[in-house]
């Protein structure tokens, strides 16, 4: 009684005490530890992950700077078209140089257009589905779940 009456901890309190804070400490070193693997990890990947993001930005500038290149270059090869259809041809014996000239324009012409019209088509679906791509977000920000769950969006935009 005379340990509680004087505010002193029992004998075997004391005793164990060194080795609760032992063990609280090395709790608090593993936590520290184990704390600081996550971290490193979640860096590693975030370095990783924006390393691809600043890779691909970086691919998708080249690629506008390369179809700005072939948007000038068809722009030239127009002129080009153009110059020599008005070209006057000289009546010779040789007629069939010219003849072979023009058509094998008319078919690099034409090869051409239809890679120019596949290309345009193709953009122009891409350019709808972003539309309606921004639709969908705008109809799920107003209504939310209820939007994203109905089954007659899921029906019209199901594929099929």
């Amino acid at each position: 009684m005379e340990a509680l009456a004087g505010n002193q901890m029992p004998k075997k309190q004391v005793e164990a005490l060194p080795h609760i804070q032992e063990m609280f400490h090395q709790k608090e070193q593993v936590r520290q530890r184990v704390q600081e693997f996550y971290n490193a990890r979640y860096n590693e990947l975030h370095n990783v992950y924006s390393h691809k993001d600043k890779q691909a930005d970086e691919e998708i500038e080249q690629i506008r700077l390369t179809l700005n290149q072939l948007a000038q270059k068809i722009k030239n090869f127009n002129q080009e078209v153009y110059k020599a259809t008005l070209t006057p041809i000289i009546q010779t014996k040789t007629g069939i140089y010219y003849k072979s000239f023009l058509s094998h324009i008319k078919e690099v012409i034409e090869v051409l257009k239809q890679q120019v019209d596949d290309a345009g088509s193709w953009l122009a679906v891409y350019k709808r589905r972003c539309k309606s791509k921004g639709a969908y977000m705008q109809g799920v920000q107003k209504k939310g779940a209820q939007y994203m769950l109905s089954e007659e969006r899921g029906l019209a935009t199901s594929i099929g």
